[in-house]
């Protein structure tokens, strides 16, 4: 028996059709599930770009269908599906407003700098300032020790400087004493009879204060600071000495002279104006040969 070749492709063209059919639905569903595999793709939020969805949120999104936007600038900027306020929104813009100046006080003027503030004219008045009353002893030639006479005008002088009977007492701030030799013999030795000429007589003044100074300064230099000249026995006599001085507020000033061989007190005006330290031939040619001033 004979094949017949038409009848059998007949009968095999339409399995052939089906076949294709398949392959066409199957291509169809695979580019589907790519399709939306790719809208999902668009918008994988990590944790810090999740919103919250709120009642108010799952209201906006229900009114405002999704849409594109975009995250970020530049480089880092992606595109996202969001809706209603799940969006990024742009940032309101608002003016800089400087921050307000300190208030400055107004420029010193003239009629404002002569007129006293209210602590100045509370301040109580300044002291009057300060005076000294003065007292001179004399030495005799190489003595350092104090006679009655010269005892006896120390006394005066402290009751001086601490103001006069049946009134108020005034306390002596600073004590001052300053002991002097002539200009004959060494100048070691005269150094060391000056100083001693100075704490002689110091020491008796602290002993007739009432009140103690607050200060006491012992200065002593020999051959030096003359008061008159060298040349006579007198002048040299004049420079042998020790210079008192009591330094207190609001006391007039004074001096008291006193030679240890004169007894009499003398106030005067002050001391006289020493001469050059070193006056020409007083120490190489006085008129006695002192062995020590």
């Amino acid at each position: 028996m004979k094949r017949q070749p038409h009848a059998y492709a007949g009968r095999l063209r339409p399995q052939g059709h089906v076949k294709r059919a398949g392959r066409t639905s199957l291509l169809a569903a695979i580019g589907g599930v790519l399709l939306l595999s790719s809208c999902a793709a668009l918008w994988t939020p990590d944790a810090n770009e999740r919103h919250s969805t709120s009642a108010n949120h799952l209201r906006d999104v229900a009114v405002e269908a999704p849409h594109v936007e975009q995250l970020g600038h530049g480089p880092y900027a992606r595109f996202v599906v969001c809706a209603g306020t799940a969006c990024p929104s742009p940032t309101r813009k608002t003016l800089f407003v400087p921050p307000p100046t300190p208030a400055t006080k107004p420029a010193p003027t003239l009629e404002s700098m002569a007129r006293p503030t209210a602590s100045e004219m509370a301040a109580p008045p300044e002291p009057a300032s300060p005076t000294a009353v003065n007292a001179v002893i004399r030495f005799d030639l190489g003595q350092s020790t104090l006679s009655s006479n010269a005892k006896l005008v120390l006394s005066a002088a402290v009751a001086r400087a601490e103001g006069e009977s049946g009134s108020t007492r005034s306390k002596v701030d600073t004590l001052r004493v300053i002991g002097r030799t002539d200009s004959v013999g060494i100048q070691d030795v005269n150094d060391g009879l000056a100083l001693a000429r100075a704490r002689v007589v110091r020491d008796y003044v602290l002993t007739k204060l009432h009140d103690l100074p607050s200060k006491v300064e012992l200065e002593a230099k020999g051959s030096c600071c003359y008061a008159a000249s060298n040349k006579t026995a007198s002048g040299r006599r004049l420079n042998r000495r020790v210079e008192l001085i009591f330094v207190r507020k609001g006391l007039a000033a004074g001096a008291v002279s006193l030679s240890s061989t004169n007894s009499s007190v003398k106030p005067s005006a002050g001391l006289p104006e020493d001469p050059p330290p070193h006056p020409p031939s007083d120490a190489s040619a006085p008129d006695t040969a002192d062995p020590i001033g």
